[in-house]
């Protein structure tokens, strides 16, 4: 009998044990799971639609791949270049080439050693692939010189294209060459990098999950912005789907989690004056307006400068944006450095006469015109709504389409299914890496004069002839209009106060970060 009873107790104990085992093993928020094992949820308003990076200029693409890969070089706080996977670089006497001794002993998430045919290839495939990759540097070659060094060959001499390999965005992300080699028309199939974390899995329009790579092999100086030394002191980091933001809102001050991107305006007002959050307000980019110039009406530029003197610029923001103080209205296409004032007086005109004049002049027939858009962020189709009343005001008749934002790309894709998008143009090293500057992006190349004054942009000797040259392009831009500028918008985050070292810089540093309890 004796017998008996401990074999049911014993029996008993693995039934719990077994029970046990089934609680989620995503853990809870911001906590140790029983295994010890530390979990960091980050709230993603919307799912990337790859993690290829050099695919994709996806800001949800950046933020989560960041942890993953790494470039040749980045910034500090000063914007100064500083050598990341590069060991040091050099420039040419003749200012074409520039030389990246790398550093030795850098590991992928396999094992392999990193080396120059790794680096060339990424690069490479990188400047071919990256629709935000300026003209000069597509036709560029980065080259193998031996096992840790690479040389950087440009058609011209140019001042500005080591900043151009320094983007914290859409970065020439390193990864193996075999991963390139093995690459479909759709992407990498694995990814592999360099970086803190590395990935584990992907469930779909559910949640990314990465773990900390234990033979991450780290720079040895002082941690500076995105430059300098990292350390993944949490075990695992989930970036969950969550494209609703009061879900968001209610998930982090439930603690289901831990930190939220991409906070509209009015809900980040409830968290900012929560002792329990800390709270991130930096400039994104600004709200772009661009017009299909390859096919339909506004090949014609009476048409877009008729848009552009329609436009109430203010209210289109508040309306997409909600707080005030969390926009900020201007007319320089670049912030910092390349921040200029040429062509502000064809900024935010709100002209109704000069609209319906040029309307008249351009010979419009009242075709309705497809403003293609997207409901993942809610700000742009709030713009849309706004901008089609304002534009039937002086005679464009604005018919809206909604797809989901993969759907909304395929459909830029083809000239005869748009007429005008709304984006957010990111901050870049120099403002003629803004997308709707590449020649090859939807929205068509660009006319003669302003290929003239981007080359001479390029090939100039300083940074300070680049900027001259720049001031002069900007005002043109603002004549030919190859998009309107809204005003500047803001990323919106915020963290729980219990992440320590916790920043934002253009997206999310989950690095050197640690959770109290």
């Amino acid at each position: 009998m004796k017998k008996l009873f401990i074999l049911l107790a014993l029996m008993m104990l693995t039934i719990l044990a077994a029970c046990g085992s089934d609680t989620d093993s995503k853990g809870s928020s911001g906590s140790n799971s029983g295994d010890d094992v530390s979990k960091l949820r980050v709230a993603l308003d919307t799912q990337p639609p790859t993690l290829d990076p050099h695919m994709s200029s996806s800001m949800a693409m950046s933020n989560v791949t960041r942890t993953i890969f790494e470039s040749l070089v980045t910034v500090n706080t000063e914007n100064e270049i500083v050598p990341q996977l590069a060991e040091s670089y050099d420039r040419s006497e003749d200012g074409k080439t520039y030389t990246f001794k790398l550093r030795e002993g850098v590991l992928f998430h396999n094992g392999k050693e990193m080396k120059a045919e790794d680096v060339a290839a990424s690069m490479n495939r990188w400047a071919e692939l990256n629709s935000s990759v300026p003209e000069f540097v597509k036709n560029s070659e980065f080259v193998v010189v031996d096992d840790y060094t690479v040389d950087f060959v440009l058609e011209e001499p140019s001042a500005i294209a080591i900043q151009v390999l320094a983007k914290d965005k859409y970065y020439g992300a390193i990864i193996p060459k075999e991963s390139i080699d093995e690459a479909s028309e759709t992407g990498i199939t694995e990814y592999i990098g360099t970086g803190p974390y590395e990935f584990v899995e992907w469930k779909q329009d559910q949640y990314i999950l990465q773990k900390k790579f234990d033979d991450y092999v780290s720079v040895d100086f002082e941690a500076d912005g995105l430059s300098g030394k990292k350390e993944a002191l949490i075990d695992e980091i989930y970036f969950e789907v969550v494209p609703d933001s009061s879900t968001q809102v209610a998930g982090i001050r439930s603690g289901e989690y831990d930190v939220v991107l991409g906070i509209p305006g009015e809900q980040y007002e409830m968290l900012q004056n929560d002792d329990s959050f800390n709270t991130f307000v930096s400039t994104k980019g600004h709200s772009a307006l661009f017009f299909n110039k390859l096919d339909g009406v506004f090949t014609d530029v009476k048409m877009r400068q008729a848009v552009n003197a329609a436009l109430d610029l203010e209210s289109i923001m508040i309306g997409g944006y909600g707080n005030p103080d969390l926009i900020d209205l201007n007319s320089s296409y670049e912030q910092g450095f390349w921040y200029s004032e040429a062509g502000k007086e064809f900024y935010n005109e709100h002209d109704l006469d000069k609209a319906k004049k040029l309307v008249e002049e351009s010979g419009y027939d009242g075709e309705p015109i497809k403003f293609v858009t997207t409901r993942d962020y809610e700000e742009y189709y709030n713009q849309a709504i706004i901008i089609q009343e304002q534009l039937e005001k002086v005679g464009i008749k604005v018919d809206i389409e909604v797809y989901d934002w993969p759907t909304r790309g395929e459909k830029l894709e083809d000239p005869a299914n748009w007429d005008l998008s709304m984006t957010v143009a990111t901050n870049k090293p120099t403002p003629i890496e803004h997308i709707y500057l590449n020649p090859d992006y939807v929205n068509g190349p660009e006319d003669e004069k302003t290929a003239d004054l981007i080359h001479k942009m390029v090939v100039a000797e300083t940074l300070e002839e680049a900027k001259a040259t720049w001031d002069e392009l900007q005002g043109y831009l603002w004549e030919y209009l190859t998009i309107v500028k809204i005003g500047d918008t803001m990323d919106l985050t915020a963290a729980k106060s219990s992440i320590k070292n916790f920043q934002y810089i253009g997206g999310p540093v989950l690095w050197n970060i640690s959770l109290e309890d």
